[in-house]
């Protein structure tokens, strides 16, 4: 299977790309222009028919949006590139991935925002979604790596207990989303968290203990709206479905601590 990947210099797009090639699917690079010809339909379907691909996993994605550029890559653009490889491909997989984050109520920025916004362009396709839960290595990738350097030294201010999170491990979740486009699932929305809910302090504490330091912590309080998001405690692992489709599916997956 050929299997087209874009975002594939990032945390998780390298990730599914390495293992594809593992499992013995041809990987190929799609390089998304970040000019205003992202949004030609025809130009997208010029360099994108020529590739081939049987699939398209989508994980590029601007973290901090800023731009009405970086709002139209993360929220509407997902649903045209599959548009667009539906006329060239009608039978393909396409998997867009999502965030767990759109089924945090409190969660109001802009990134978020976006992620709800591209669900909803895919509300009538056929796409896979996928809503990962916190992606973590402890490999020195991702947000693993900045948490490292931040409490990697002898004496680290931290929060406590910081966000709730249900971490899953790059390496099973890339495993999870491959064996997903050979299972030729469609219509689909999954769901994969980890099986450990654990804070954000509990996290950093494996790291400052790899460094021999220590962490002083600094409380966080409860999640309310109008505080600045680094003073509240956000819990990750409470869903609310008012606003999203439940998902046909939640892949759980086994965490484990450094």
């Amino acid at each position: 299977m050929v299997i087209g990947i874009t975002g594939m210099n990032g945390f998780l797009g390298s990730a599914v790309a390495t293992t594809s090639q593992q499992q013995g699917h041809k990987v190929v690079r799609i390089v998304l222009p970040r000019t205003r010809e992202i949004r030609d339909e025809k130009y997208i379907r010029q360099f994108l028919a020529p590739l081939k691909v049987d699939a398209i996993i989508h994980t590029a994605v601007t973290r901090y949006p800023n731009t009405e550029s970086e709002e139209y890559l993360n929220a509407s653009f997902p649903a045209h590139l599959e548009k667009t490889f539906r006329l060239i491909n009608e039978a393909g997989i396409f998997i867009h991935i999502s965030s767990a984050n759109v089924l945090v109520r409190s969660l109001q920025d802009r990134y978020t925002k976006t992620k709800r916004s591209a669900e909803l362009h895919l509300t009538d396709s056929q796409a896979i979604i996928i809503r990962p839960s916190l992606i973590w290595s402890w490999d020195g990738q991702g947000d693993a790596k900045r948490l490292e350097k931040y409490v990697g030294r002898l004496f680290s201010l931290m929060v406590y207990p910081g966000n709730i999170h249900l971490p899953v491990l790059i390496q099973d979740i890339a495993e999870k989303i491959v064996a997903l486009i050979k299972a030729k699932n469609k219509n689909k929305i999954f769901n994969i968290i980890g099986d450990t809910r654990c804070s954000i302090w509990e996290l950093a504490k494996c790291f400052s203990n790899k460094h021999n330091g220590f962490l002083i912590p600094i409380p966080t309080l409860p999640d309310v709206g109008f505080l600045p998001k680094p003073l509240r405690t956000i819990d990750y692992t409470i869903f609310d479905y008012s606003m999203f489709q439940k998902p046909s599916k939640v892949i759980t997956l086994p965490f484990r601590f450094w």
